[in-house]
């Protein structure tokens, strides 16, 4: 099923993006889950000390559940409701990080602009495809 989605169907590139998007959180989320330092240097460096090993792993479950959805909409893109999800999960990630950057200064923006770009373009390239789907399903998004 690597080069196929539900149904047989090849993939097509908003489905690719979204394997490699996953793929990048799932690696995300094992830093949560096993190394503090780096969720302390490579995202909340401005406050190291807010990034507690409580956090880390916070961090690292809300990581995970985003990528298993968003590996779920890969596979099913035609799914209305696992598509929405992996739109929310993009918003809440874009959310989370603007909170973190501009609010609570936690997190300088260099080490936000990778998130920012793969959330903004992953949330914009899903409303666009959702009016122009790329198989044909009645359960897709109107």
């Amino acid at each position: 099923q690597a080069l196929f989605g539900s149904g047989g169907v090849p993939l097509v590139p908003l489905q690719w993006w979204l394997l490699i998007v996953s793929a990048l959180g799932f690696f995300g989320s094992y830093s949560g889950f096993f190394d503090l330092k780096t969720i302390q240097t490579r995202q909340f460096s401005n406050k190291k000390d807010e990034a507690s090993a409580l956090a880390s792993r916070l961090f690292g479950a809300w990581t995970l559940v985003a990528s298993l959805i968003r590996l779920h909409c890969a596979l099913n893109i035609e799914n209305a409701t696992t598509y929405r999800l992996a739109i929310w999960t993009f918003a809440v990630a874009l959310g989370f990080y603007v909170m973190e950057v501009f609010v609570h200064k936690t997190v300088p923006l260099k080490n936000a602009l990778a998130p920012f770009v793969i959330a903004s373009v992953s949330a914009v390239w899903m409303l666009v495809e959702q009016t122009h789907p790329p198989h044909s399903s009645p359960s897709r998004p109107p």
